[in-house]
């Protein structure tokens, strides 16, 4: 709901992290009709070209496209032989949008859907780039996602924004409930100077806490600190880490936040899908004892 807050530069260097943390292959989707993160990986002279090999394929495109058709790899871990590719945004998706009849909306999803459920067989982690706004595609991307990931700024904007989000469309999307599956990171937080700034940036963050009561659970334990380097980054210049930066030891203490957050993230995932499990494995349990009862019921009838 809030522009400006970091989503992309997260997006893209929190995934290079979650790469060199632990082997994985994992997909980033640029679903922003502005195509911010496609920017960062690409130079501002050949963003018109590959035009047939977008997100926009995928999702209105002449054929069914598959994951292999439309994706370029950017990345290759040396460390974990991780694998990062991309699919390119388009800013023809802003097409949808202003065409969002609900026969485009259903047609679009199910080529969504089965685009993303085929790109399951072949990574380990989709990450979807989206607008800040209730646009097609983001809603879309709510849909068939797993979890949503949402930068803030401790300020109440931010915080609002999340707590409408998750107030409105968690009867749409029923997973917008569980804290395991919200995970908001705060960004951009300036680095304290003294303990007396410490203070006051505990109590602002405890101020937030009490105001969203429904969101503290989702706030991630680490921060991301507010580094000249995000904000001059250029684009096509590719991951955070690539680049040369003057000042090693800033450039270092914002790779440690970022593998901070990769590291919750990663445990988040697991946490989630284990209480997953366990409630299926619950139910099937609780289901095998009835199965038992009746049947013993019934040979004893007999």
């Amino acid at each position: 709901m809030k522009g400006g807050v970091g989503k992309t530069t997260l997006a893209a260097n929190i995934t290079r992290s979650i790469a060199d943390l632990e082997k994985k292959k994992i997909l980033l989707i640029d679903a922003d009709s502005q195509c911010n993160l496609t920017q960062l990986f690409v130079p501002p002279e050949e963003l018109d070209q590959a035009t047939d090999r977008t997100i926009y394929q995928a999702l209105a495109g002449h054929k069914t496209y598959s994951p292999a058709d439309l994706k370029e790899q950017i990345y290759r871990s040396a460390k974990t032989a991780s694998e990062i590719d991309l699919i390119r945004g388009s800013f023809e998706t802003f097409r949808l949008a202003v065409d969002a009849s609900p026969l485009v909306e259903r047609r679009t999803l199910r080529r969504f859907a089965n685009f993303i459920a085929e790109a399951m067989n072949d990574y380990d982690l989709i990450v979807l780039d989206t607008n800040p706004s209730a646009t097609l595609l983001t809603m879309q991307a709510l849909a068939i996602s797993n979890f949503l990931v949402a930068p803030i700024s401790f300020d109440k904007f931010s915080m609002r924004g999340i707590h409408l989000i998750t107030n409105l469309l968690h009867q749409r999307f029923e997973w917008l409930t569980n804290p395991l599956r919200v995970r908001v990171v705060p960004n951009r937080i300036k680095r304290p100077a003294d303990d007396r700034a410490q203070a006051k940036l505990l109590e602002n963050e405890q101020k937030l806490r009490e105001a969203f009561p429904d969101l503290s659970r989702c706030i991630v334990p680490t921060y991301i600190r507010e580094s000249a380097i995000i904000s001059n980054v250029s684009r096509g210049s590719g991951f955070l880490a690539d680049q040369a930066v003057p000042n090693r030891n800033h450039l270092k203490n914002l790779l440690d936040d970022f593998n901070n957050v990769a590291n919750d993230l990663l445990a988040t995932f697991r946490a989630a899908f284990r209480h997953e499990t366990e409630n299926q494995t619950n139910v099937i349990r609780v289901m095998r004892q009835t199965y038992q009862t009746l049947f013993g019921r019934a040979l004893e009838r007999h």
